[in-house]
């Protein structure tokens, strides 16, 4: 579902992103702005990391969460905290990865 999500967006996105300014006889050529680079760019991010990172249910204690994750062939450990003041957020406490 998610590689159909990611092929969806592809379709979606290459339209807006090839401008296609050929002469007769010549090749289009693609021009991006920087609009269509950030949503080129935020496809291949997505894409990469569907396709590259695996990462575990997250293991709760007190105010932290810790992940396990395989991310291109490394196993990394992600902890991460709440962190309420000034406002609720996580925030990413150590990260550790081997190969």
């Amino acid at each position: 579902m998610k590689r159909l999500l990611i092929l969806l967006s592809l379709t979606l996105a290459l339209p807006a992103l090839a401008q296609a300014t050929a002469a007769e006889g010549e090749l289009p050529k693609l021009h991006l702005n920087e609009e269509n680079e950030q949503i080129a760019r935020k496809v291949a991010f997505d894409y990469l990391a569907n396709a590259k990172i695996f990462i575990s249910q997250g293991t709760v204690s007190k105010d932290t969460l810790t992940y396990e994750a395989i991310i291109a062939d490394q196993r990394c450990t992600i902890e991460m905290e709440l962190e309420t003041l000034p406002a609720q957020r996580w925030l990413v406490k150590k990260l550790d990865c081997k190969n």
